[in-house]
C-alpha cells in the first residue's frame, strides 16, 4: 500500500560543499579523485549524524536534523564541514556553505527541502568561501556561536537573494 506523507515544517541545517580539481589534471584522474572525495565527505556527514541527499556535479548536499530532529544539528554540520576541509586532497579545493533554516519535509523522503530555499542559500553561501574554507549564515552563527571561532565577513550580496546577508567564516 502507498504511504501518504504529509508535509511538515522542520528546522534543519544544510551543508553544501563543492570540489574543484586543479585545471591541468586529466579528466579520468579528476573523476577518480572526485569519487574518493565524495566517499570521504559522505562518510564524514554520516559520522556527524547527517543525511547525504545528493552527490553530483562536483558538489555534495547534506542535511543535519533530518530525517530525525537533532538538537545539535547546526554544530554537527559545522564540525562535518571543518572535517571535510581538513581531509581534502591537496590537489583539490573545497568550498563549504552551511545554513540553518526551516524546510518543508515529508512529501518525498529523499528530498527533505521541497521548496529548496534553505538548500539554495547553503549552496550559494559556498561562493563566499575561499579554498578549503567554511562559510556559515547568520542563522547558523547564532546557533553555534561559542562553540567555534568565527569571524564576520560582513554583509555580502548572495546571488538569487534580494538583500545582502551577513556571513561568517
Amino acid at each position: 500500500p502507498q504511504v501518504s506523507l504529509r508535509p511538515e515544517r522542520r528546522p534543519v541545517t544544510v551543508l553544501y560543499c563543492e570540489f574543484t580539481a586543479v585545471e591541468n589534471e586529466e579528466a579520468d584522474e579528476a573523476l577518480g579523485r572526485q569519487d574518493v572525495l565524495w566517499e570521504t565527505c559522505s562518510r564524514i556527514v554520516r559520522q556527524f549524524s547527517g543525511y547525504v541527499a545528493s552527490t553530483q556535479g562536483g558538489g555534495l548536499l547534506a542535511y543535519f536534523g533530518y530525517p530525525r530532529a537533532q538538537e545539535r544539528a547546526a554544530r554537527h554540520a559545522v564540525q562535518a564541514a571543518l572535517a571535510m576541509t581538513r581531509e581534502a586532497a591537496p590537489e583539490v579545493d573545497i568550498q563549504v556553505g552551511v545554513h540553518s533554516g526551516l524546510v518543508i519535509a515529508g512529501t518525498q523522503p529523499d528530498l527533505p527541502d521541497a521548496l529548496g530555499r534553505t538548500s539554495k542559500l547553503a549552496a550559494r553561501l559556498r561562493t563566499g568561501a575561499s579554498a578549503n574554507q567554511v562559510v556559515i549564515s547568520r542563522q547558523t552563527f547564532d546557533i553555534v556561536a561559542g562553540y567555534f571561532d568565527c569571524a564576520s565577513l560582513g554583509l555580502q550580496q548572495i546571488s538569487g537573494f534580494s538583500r545582502s546577508l551577513e556571513i561568517f567564516k
